[in-house]
């Protein structure tokens, strides 16, 4: 009786002091303390066809997220909406520009028709609010386009992690 008594108080002792770190570990994760996205590299990854070809640019001056991307995907597309309201930058003014040409400005509730031709880049800037604006930042950004070959709707969505500088 002895021996099930002193394992039971062994189980009982262990048992709360794992669920007391837990607990602790549970409300670091909660509040933010814990967050992967503090802690990881700049990055841009797209799609296939679309790839990035730099990291992001993060700018505290005008709240503004910009990448680079390139048209791999064989055939011109043209670039019809690019929304950004998932992470920290909710978009309400996305400025697309081809490589060649002056910034043509996109509204988030309007349609552009914005043509990259086959490896061509483009350089999209979306311009943040304020209140959602951080110095480190992880957001995804969709860019909608329409193929020139089939002239079906597609979109390409952009995970995008970069730092202020």
């Amino acid at each position: 009786m002895k021996k099930g008594q002193a394992a039971m108080e062994f189980l009982m002792t262990y048992g709360w002091a794992i669920l007391v770190v837990l607990a602790a570990i549970g409300a670091l994760a909660y509040f933010g303390v814990l967050g992967p996205t503090k802690y990881l590299p700049e990055q841009c990854i797209g799609p296939a066809g679309m790839d990035c070809i730099d990291k992001p640019a993060v700018s505290t001056d005008d709240y503004s997220i910009s990448f680079a991307l390139r048209n791999n995907l064989g055939y011109t597309i043209n670039i019809t909406f690019v929304n950004a309201t998932d992470g920290d930058c909710d978009a309400n003014l996305v400025n697309v520009t081809a490589e060649t040409g002056d910034p043509i400005e996109v509204f988030a509730d309007e349609t552009g028709d914005i043509a990259i031709t086959n490896e061509e880049n483009a350089i999209i800037w979306v311009n943040c609010s304020e209140e959602t604006f951080n110095e480190k930042v992880a957001s995804t950004i969709k860019v909608y386009y329409t193929s020139a070959r089939s002239g079906l709707d597609k979109s390409a969505t952009y995970s995008i992690r970069g730092t202020a500088s």
